[in-house]
């Protein structure tokens, strides 16, 4: 017995298996659950495979934002043990606290041997307002729909399982063999629509209720007389359903039936053994989904084959072919942006006096009512839930991410950066002597953000602007120009950056059975942004983001950004461009459009990946930390997935000529310098004194904290440049 709950528990011990079995004694259906005690295990160790239900609780403001940091209170009426974002619990009736993550989440995964699942219940306001969630719902909404003989031969499920979907042409078996007679089958549809009926009369199992006293109904182990209506089963014994389904799992013969007691209302689940009949009362969701496994079994129909029929399974093709467009488009990029850094800083210093004039003309505006009723509301509340969507089947590789990020290791040789140091003086010297400057402006837009809030957009344009006048821009050039001569030096191998291969425990082992042997840091990030996008997809439209066709194949095979380009203006290509691909190439808008989405879709995702590692990275100690690099490569990944949609597909494009020779200029310093400030340099960009005040000395990853804050000045006016234009 476990002390805490009063649990009856048994440990059990063979064929290399430590098990514990625990009953929800304390409870009306007495479920039993089984764990398979493991230790914890080398990183390399291959992976084990198990069923699970993964439910994903997500935490919004009134501006449906995600909120970090939320405590949410989880408990359960049986004891459970669970994994939560990672970190191993067991639930009871005393709650624990967890909080929510960086994307207002919390993940919970509970192993299962069958398709029953513990019903939680969260609060975020001490108990005041709980919300019942039960992960099984959807599992037994949709064996409910095999109420009629025709629904249960018609169903089918998948085999050739790899990685928990699916690769190549999907191959699938009946859920209950052919030969089964027509009579066992239609008992089952029978039984099956009685649960549907006895599971509806519980009501709605994920809902929002004020707390008030339970009261548990608890039928007594007595042998009574049956009532009237289910006379024809004579005298039968009562016992709780979790008693009954286990002693059924030791392979003894029953016969199963489903009645409803008229008199009382409350339906029953029956099992005739040995010439004696037992009753088990289905008055909670654990019995009811309990008693479906034992009611498919007349058929012959083993409970895996029943969690095959549910389970919840990944197109790797579809996701594969994501992951190959967004890396090619991005590598393109990259590349181009690199070759482009020398007419990125003629076309900064050409026009930057141009755009001041401008930003003085905008900071003239006072009234910015010709927005509409946008500019008198706060700007986050018309911003979209970026986690709206995801689901537990999108965030696979991402929570694998999370959990395992500080495990990730290089396989191989860590390409190298060697920093000029004279360059290197030279960009510290740019930022102390633009330090009065600019060290104002970062404090005045540190204000504004814990402002921003609460400010209507017109308001915050107002704000910046008044910050941005007075020859900020001019300040930044020279810190740029700086930054310029050290990006140049190193731009190429910075970019190398991205195909050093790594080894990240689960996600390597997933990627390594779908035939993907070795992965570089651009792949773990687009392969993650892949299933993130495409499941999400798929959900919603029901077809794969981007399809099996031409027009795809076309943009995986491009060679080089000019290609690219030609195909998406639906340019002629010379043959040596397009040995290949083949002719005739023409995107469809379609095509277009999805690159367009996705690329933003994918910045936005890769963006809640950042701040998770942007968070771990802040933490540690001063100095170089394992998550520096990754987070350089993940702001890498971000600002290009954007700019390859912006740059491709654009919508609502700067016309002005000079405004879009600083957007373009910027973005790309802004993705080049990542590498720059990652570990394997920042230690010889400290500075041993400046002018900034926010600057601390002899610490490169501050100095990476300014460069990024300074280029935030010239990224802010561009935005704000399309608020301007449309006044």
């Amino acid at each position: 017995m476990n002390r805490a709950d009063g649990g009856n528990t048994i440990f059990t011990s063979g064929g290399g298996k430590l098990e514990k079995l625990i009953q929800a004694t304390d409870t009306v259906a007495k479920v039993w659950s089984s764990q398979e005690i493991k230790l914890s295990t080398p990183s390399r160790q291959q992976l084990l495979s198990f069923n699970s239900y993964t439910t994903v609780i997500y935490v919004a403001n009134a501006d449906d934002v995600p909120v970090r940091g939320i405590k949410l209170s989880i408990s359960a009426k049986a004891r459970k043990p669970v994994y939560i974002n990672g970190l191993y619990y067991v639930l009871g009736k005393s709650p624990v606290t967890v909080k929510t993550d960086a994307m207002g989440s919390v993940m919970i995964t509970e192993v299962t041997e069958d398709i029953n699942s513990a019903v939680f219940t969260v609060s975020t306001d001490n108990g005041l307002t709980k919300t019942d969630i039960s992960p099984m719902d959807k599992s037994f909404q949709k064996l409910a729909t095999l109420d009629s003989e025709s629904a249960l031969r018609g169903a089918t499920l998948p085999v050739g399982i790899i990685a928990g979907g699916i690769v190549g042409s999907p191959q699938s078996a009946p859920l209950i063999a052919s030969t089964t007679p027509g009579e066992d089958v239609a008992a089952v549809a029978t039984n099956l629509s009685k649960l549907k009926t006895a599971y509806s009369d519980l009501g709605t199992p994920n809902t929002i209720t004020q707390a008030a006293p339970q009261v548990q109904r608890v039928v007594p182990v007595t042998q009574f007389l049956a009532s009237r209506s289910l006379s024809t089963f004579g005298h039968d014994i009562a016992v709780a359903a979790g008693d009954i389904f286990c002693w059924l799992k030791s392979g003894v013969s029953a016969v199963i039936n489903v009645i409803k007691d008229i008199a009382s209302g409350t339906w029953h689940f029956f099992a005739s053994i040995a010439g004696k009949v037992y009753r088990a009362v289905l008055a909670t969701v654990d019995a009811i989904v309990g008693a479906v496994e034992w009611v498919f079994k007349a058929i012959k129909t083993g409970v895996e084959d029943i969690i095959h029929f549910l389970e919840f399974l990944f197109d790797w093709d579809d996701i594969r072919r994501t992951k190959d467009v967004m890396h090619n488009v991005v590598t393109l990029y990259l590349q181009d942006k690199v070759a482009d850094l020398g007419r990125a800083r003629i076309a900064f210093d050409q026009h930057i006096s141009e755009v001041e004039q401008k930003l003085n003309n905008w900071a003239g505006i006072t009234d910015w009512s010709s927005l509409g009723a946008v500019a008198a509301n706060p700007a986050a509340s018309s911003t979209s839930n970026p986690a709206k969507g995801q689901t537990s089947g999108s965030q696979l590789l991402a929570s694998h991410f999370r959990n395992h990020a500080s495990d990730l290791s290089i396989v191989g040789n860590e390409p190298t950066l060697d920093v000029v140091q004279n360059l290197a003086n030279d960009l510290l010297t740019a930022l102390s002597n633009e330090g009065a400057v600019l060290s104002t402006v970062y404090t005045q837009l540190q204000n504004l953000a814990t402002r921003f809030h609460s400010m209507t957009v017109g308001e915050a344009l107002k704000q910046i602007a008044i910050i941005l006048v007075d020859g900020v821009l001019s300040s930044v050039q020279v810190v740029v120009d700086a930054l310029l001569d050290v990006l140049h030096n190193l731009a190429s191998s910075a970019i190398g950056f991205l195909d050093t291969k790594i080894h990240i425990p689960i996600i390597s082992g997933i990627l390594n059975a779908i035939g993907i042997s070795d992965i570089s840091f651009l792949d773990l990030f687009t392969w993650i942004a892949a299933v993130g996008y495409t499941v999400v997809y798929k959900i919603a439209k029901d077809e794969a983001p981007f399809p099996d066709n031409e027009n795809v194949k076309a943009i995986i095979s491009a060679t080089n950004w000019d290609t690219l380009a030609a195909i998406f203006a639906n340019k002629p290509l010379s043959r040596s461009r397009l040995s290949t691909l083949s002719l005739p190439i023409t995107l469809s808008s379609n095509t277009q459009e999805m690159i367009f989405i996705s690329g933003h879709a994918i910045a936005g995702f890769i963006s809640f990946i950042g701040d998770l590692v942007n968070t771990f990275e802040a933490e540690a100690e001063t100095g170089t930390n394992p998550f520096s690099t990754m987070s350089a490569i993940i702001g890498i990944i971000g600002a290009a997935s954007g700019g390859v949609a912006d740059t491709l597909a654009p919508k609502f494009p700067v016309e002005n000529t000079a405004v879009g020779a600083i957007s373009k200029a910027t973005t790309a310093i802004v993705i080049v310098s990542k590498p720059l400030f990652s570990s394997p340099v920042q230690g010889k960009l400290g500075a041993s004194s400046s002018m900034f005040s926010k600057l601390a000395v002899n610490d490169g990853r501050a100095t990476s904290a300014i460069v990024n804050s300074v280029l935030v000045i010239p990224a802010l006016f561009v935005s704000g440049w399309h608020f301007y234009v449309r006044t």
